[in-house]
């Protein structure tokens, strides 16, 4: 009868490999959870200043007294007068240097309406008014792009279609 002194060497060999090879599995599983993670932070990010930026521009345009196209890149409201009396001016306007698109509230510093973590790459507004004569409602379509600043394939692009609303 033999006796069983241990393992050999083949034994053994075939051991460590499979060890290392569900070492090797389980750590790759840690790094695509991790980077899965990252990138859906950044998907977040982008969409929640595209939501931000629709809900901030489309209100502002539908709720206000006068609209003013100064360029493809600026535009200027001015809202209806509160219960005290005063009505406020915003101005809007995208640097296309800085990727930025700020809000200027009366006279104060402009400041932005996203984080540093997400570029404006397009800013573009069409005035689709029938007759945008001086106190007819304006009609307006804008198209914005975003992206990612760490992750440039992380984009958005959409389309704001928003009309000032009749005052009667």
């Amino acid at each position: 009868m033999k006796h069983n002194q241990g393992l050999t060497l083949v034994e053994l060999l075939i051991g460590i490999l499979l060890t290392s090879m569900i070492f090797l599995a389980a750590s790759s599983l840690v790094v695509t959870l991790f980077t899965s993670n990252t990138r859906t932070k950044q998907l977040d990010e982008v969409q929640q200043v595209k939501n931000d930026i629709f809900n901030e521009l489309s209100n502002a345009i539908k709720w206000s007294a006068t609209v003013t196209v100064d360029s493809v890149n600026k535009l200027k409201v001015v809202t209806f007068a509160d219960d005290s009396g005063v009505s406020h001016s915003y101005t809007y306007e995208y640097d296309s240097t800085t990727q930025t698109l700020t809000k200027q509230v009366d006279t104060n510093p402009a400041a932005s309406l996203h984080s540093n973590k997400v570029e404006v790459t397009d800013f573009e507004i069409m005035d689709r008014s029938v007759n945008p004569a001086a106190g007819a409602p304006r009609s307006l379509d804008i198209f914005i792009g975003l992206r990612d600043a760490q992750q440039p394939t992380i984009v958005e692009a959409f389309r704001i279609v928003a009309s000032q609303r009749s005052v009667e």
